[in-house]
C-alpha cells in the first residue's frame, strides 16, 4: 500500500516537474514554494503578457447534508494580476460549490457562490479597459439607470468646479477665485450612498450596496479624467423570475 501511494505521488511529480518545464520553453514561469494535496502557497504565474500570484490556495472537501447542501469550498488569500491594462489585488476570496441547492431551498440562483473580500482594480486607461471589466461597468451602469430602486437610504452629490493648483505660491488667499495665481481647470462630481437596493427584472437579479462612494474627475484644459468608485459590502441575489410568475398566474386564472 505504501508503495502504491509512493509510486503515484511520484507520478505526479513528474508530471508537474514536466509540464512546467514546457511551460517555460514558451516564456511561462511558474514557482510555488509549497504544495499538499489540498493546499498550494506562493503560487506566481508569469507570461510575456501578464504575471498573477497567490499566497494561498486551499479546498476543503465536504459530504453534502440537507442542512449545509455543499461539497467543496475553494479559498484564496492575498492574490494580485498584472498586465499592460490593469492591475488587480484581492484580499481574501471564497467560492462555494452547491449541490443541487434548489432542491434542498438554500439558493434559488446558481450552483456557485462568491464572496470577494478587499477586491480592487485599478484601469490605467480608459482606451485599454479589459473587456470583462467594460461589461462589469456596463452592467452595473444599466442596471442602476433601467432598473427599479427598491430601497435607498441616503444619497449625497456634490460638484466642486475648480481646483487650486498647488504649485503656484499662495500667500495671500482668501477666497477662490479671488487670486490671478489661482487656476481652475477642473470639475468634480462625487456621489454617496447607503443601503441602495435595484431591481434588475430582466436577469432576475436584485444588486444591493450597502456603501457606494464614487468620484469623477476631469479636467476642461486636458483631455484627461479620472473615476474613482468604492463599494462596500455589495452582493448580488438571484431571485424568482416575475415575469413567469405573472405568465402562470394568468394561465391559471384562465383555466378557471
Amino acid at each position: 500500500m505504501l508503495t502504491s501511494i509512493f509510486m503515484l505521488s511520484s507520478l505526479i511529480a513528474l508530471l508537474f516537474t514536466s509540464a512546467f518545464f514546457f511551460l517555460r520553453r514558451f516564456g511561462h514561469v511558474v514557482t510555488v514554494c509549497r504544495m499538499t494535496l489540498f493546499t498550494l502557497q506562493g503560487l506566481t504565474y508569469t507570461t510575456p503578457t501578464f504575471s498573477t500570484s497567490i499566497d494561498n490556495l486551499s479546498l476543503e472537501w465536504h459530504w453534502p447534508r440537507r442542512k449545509s447542501p455543499y461539497w467543496l469550498i475553494i479559498t484564496c488569500n492575498k492574490s494580485d494580476y498584472k498586465d499592460a491594462g490593469c492591475y488587480i489585488s484581492l484580499d481574501r476570496g471564497v467560492v462555494k460549490m452547491w449541490f443541487f441547492p434548489r432542491y434542498f431551498r438554500v439558493t434559488a440562483g446558481p450552483w456557485i457562490e462568491a464572496r470577494l473580500e478587499g477586491f480592487t482594480i485599478h484601469v490605467t486607461t480608459s482606451k485599454r479597459i479589459p473587456g470583462y471589466i467594460d461589461r462589469l461597468k456596463k452592467n452595473i451602469v444599466h442596471s442602476v439607470v433601467n432598473g427599479e430602486t427598491i430601497r435607498l437610504h441616503e444619497l449625497k452629490t456634490k460638484i466642486i468646479l475648480g481646483e487650486a493648483r498647488e504649485d503656484y505660491p499662495r500667500e495671500d488667499v482668501d477666497k477662490a477665485g479671488v487670486n490671478e495665481i489661482e487656476v481652475h481647470d477642473k470639475v468634480r462630481i462625487c456621489m454617496s450612498t447607503l443601503q441602495w437596493h435595484i431591481l434588475a427584472p430582466w436577469s432576475s437579479r436584485m444588486y444591493s450596496y450597502d456603501e457606494l462612494v464614487a468620484e469623477l474627475r476631469r479636467s476642461w484644459m486636458a483631455d484627461r479624467g479620472s473615476l474613482v468608485l468604492i463599494a462596500k459590502d455589495c452582493r448580488w441575489t438571484k431571485i424568482r423570475d416575475c415575469q413567469v410568475d405573472e405568465e402562470r398566474l394568468l394561465r391559471s386564472s384562465y383555466a378557471q
